[in-house]
């Protein structure tokens, strides 16, 4: 097992009594190489953007040419529901987007249209039943308790991203394959983090800013790193695809759902390309979810205290995980300021009309997930970290104003099972540790494939002891 990333030692000021009123703006950076850049912000009038995000701004989208094609930024969610739910068939991903990344994930759920789309969701809906994400959560808790008991151990300053991100790999790992990728594990991780970051500088991933052929120096190494871990799933694949039983992981749930819509090679390129979908950006939404949490609650020290006496008063539960509703909502209000998919995209294949909003075919409209969660029309003071607000009022936060995971038919169909994976890993982490935040700054979010924080966050580590 990987030592965790130590960093020098520094200490943190604790000096003041932070009862949670904290604030977090929007950082929306700027040039184009910035952290805290992306598409829309790079593309899009700044002034327009930043005008969205004052109290009183009711425009139901923000517009912006690039080139030849139109660009609509949607941020009533009314206007969402139309394009992403009610008249989803005109909207389809780009025609540039899918040659990025049809190599990578084929016909799998994050790249599939049509009915192809809608037989594949069909087979992989039954892997992620309501009985089977209760399965997965023990398998989750026992690999998290395992993966953090070499911080256990010292305690001591580290770099959050990496270690969250081994971490819920390493997770992912288990209740995918149940410990047959052991030998491999290493090498897939390294291969699935060169491809997240092939795709971390091309935002064409979202938006037509230049045509497929352009070179790009990264394409080369992608490949091998795509043919890398396609090979090592393959292996673990044809293994179980001739036993007689195939398992009760996820790998087996979706050989045994698929068997009734595929068979022969076309089972296993069904169960290949979703594994793909599910394995690469999977544990990079969980991990950023659940370090940005960390980050916040490590500011908040009302919230922190509160979350932590929730999960050791649910210590001994039966489904502890499940009951865990204020530390649930300090993941959604983490995942509300700090959306892990920060840009939602589609292109419009016929025309369409929405009250005075008519977009054209060929425009694209796209969700910044982060303007829209912070939109004052729909949430009293967006910048300020309340998890009260999933506490108290639930039932008044539209689905398609608050869209961690996607919005319409395509939202991802992991969504609770990443939601899990975000909140044990943070139970684990109250569970063992006091934390403290170390760097001067906060950290800004790099908006980019999915949203990283720019320096990882630092943080030292205090064992608590046997909780």
């Amino acid at each position: 097992m990987n030592r965790p990333e130590r960093l020098p030692d520094r200490s943190p000021d604790r000096s003041s009594d932070r009862s949670g009123d904290i604030r977090f703006p929007l950082s929306l950076g700027g040039d184009a190489g910035s952290a805290g850049s992306h598409s829309f912000a790079r593309y899009a009038p700044d002034g327009l953007i930043r005008r969205s995000l004052e109290p009183g701004f009711s425009e139901p989208c923000l517009t912006f040419q690039v080139g030849r094609s139109k660009n609509f930024i949607l941020l009533d969610a009314d206007l969402i529901r139309h394009c992403f739910a009610v008249n989803a068939d005109r909207y389809r991903y780009s025609p540039v987007r899918q040659r990025i990344l049809k190599p990578v994930f084929g016909e799998g759920l994050l790249a599939a249209e049509g009915s192809e789309w809608r037989r594949s969701r069909k087979a992989v809906a039954g892997a992620f039943s309501a009985d089977n994400l209760h399965a997965y959560t023990r398998v989750m808790e026992r690999t998290c308790r395992d993966s953090l008991a070499v911080l256990g151990e010292t305690g001591g300053d580290i770099a959050l991203g990496p270690e969250l991100s081994r971490t819920t790999f390493r997770i992912l790992s288990e209740t995918l394959f149940s410990g047959e990728l052991s030998d491999s594990e290493d090498a897939l991780l390294a291969a699935v983090s060169r491809i997240m970051a092939s795709y971390d500088g091309d935002e064409r991933v979202t938006i037509d800013v230049a045509p497929f052929w352009m070179p790009r120096a990264s394409r080369i190494a992608n490949s091998r790193a795509i043919g890398e871990c396609r090979a090592i799933l393959r292996a673990i694949i044809d293994a179980r695809l001739g036993r007689a039983e195939a398992g009760s992981d996820i790998l087996g749930r979706l050989i045994a759902c698929g068997r009734a819509e595929y068979s022969g090679d076309a089972l296993a390129r069904f169960v290949e390309d979703n594994i793909m979908s599910f394995l690469i950006p999977g544990h990079e939404t969980s991990a950023i979810a659940a370090a940005w949490t960390l980050y916040l609650l490590s500011q908040a020290d009302a919230w922190r205290e509160r979350a932590r006496g929730e999960v050791l008063e649910l210590a001994g539960a039966a489904d502890r995980i499940a009951g865990a509703n204020v530390l649930r909502a300090c993941v959604e209000e983490s995942m509300r300021l700090f959306p892990p998919l920060p840009l939602i995209a589609r292109y419009a294949v016929a025309d369409d009309r929405w009250r005075d909003v008519e977009i054209t075919a060929g425009a694209t409209v796209m969700i910044a997930t982060g303007l829209l969660h912070r939109q004052h029309r729909y949430h009293c003071e967006p910048d300020r970290f309340d998890p009260g607000r999933f506490l108290r009022g639930r039932e008044g936060i539209s689905p398609f104003a608050f869209i961690p995971f996607g919005a319409g038919p395509k939202t991802c169909i992991g969504a609770t099972f990443a939601l899990r994976e975000a909140v044990t890993v943070v139970s684990e982490f109250l569970r063992r540790f006091d934390f403290a935040y170390l760097a001067a700054e906060p950290p800004m979010a790099r908006m980019q494939v999915v949203t990283r924080p720019d320096n990882n966050i630092p943080m030292r580590l205090t064992p608590l002891g046997d909780r």
